[in-house]
């Protein structure tokens, strides 16, 4: 990387000096073509020593029990899965179709979306269908500060909180 857009390359160096950026979304074609769009964006972002790694989810609970939480029947099946991961620090930040994401289901304490990309070639009026939600703990700062930098809309449907 020849400049430091971020200003953040030793952190994220550190950071990420023994694992990679895992990115986690849900495991549907969709999703998989989303994540590719979010790693093309961060790879213009960060040192090209820092690894990225995408953690396809599986999107549903239980597959014999659709009325299971996180099942089929579940209107946030879609998050509650990448969320969960999230949490866990399965994952250091997930990506969220947001037409995929009910209104007014509260985000997991202690995370964000730190981030808003549009799909190239779609217009603002056509949101939400065209947003790429990226969401990330609160606490770990180099990447919440990194998703700030790769943020292409941050007014994007009212749903960006404060880090």
């Amino acid at each position: 990387m020849t400049s430091d857009p971020c200003g953040l390359s030793d952190a994220l160096r550190a950071r990420f000096a023994a694992s990679p950026l895992r990115i986690g979304a849900g495991d549907s074609t969709t999703a998989e073509f989303q994540a590719g769009h979010v790693v093309r964006c961060l790879t213009t972002l960060l040192p090209k020593e820092v690894a990225i790694e995408v953690v396809l989810l599986p999107l549903s609970g239980d597959p014999q029990d659709d009325d299971a939480p996180g099942g089929l029947d579940d209107e946030n099946a879609f998050s509650s899965t990448v969320d969960r991961a999230l949490m866990a620090k399965e994952i250091d930040m997930g990506i969220h179709g947001l037409m995929a994401v009910p209104d007014g289901v509260p985000l997991s304490e202690g995370t964000v979306f730190g981030a808003y990309l549009l799909w190239e070639g779609i217009s603002w009026p056509e949101l939400p269908a065209s947003v790429v939600g990226i969401q990330a703990r609160t606490g770990d700062a180099p990447v919440i500060q990194l998703l700030q930098d790769l943020n292409r809309h941050p007014d994007a449907v009212g749903r960006v909180h404060g880090a």
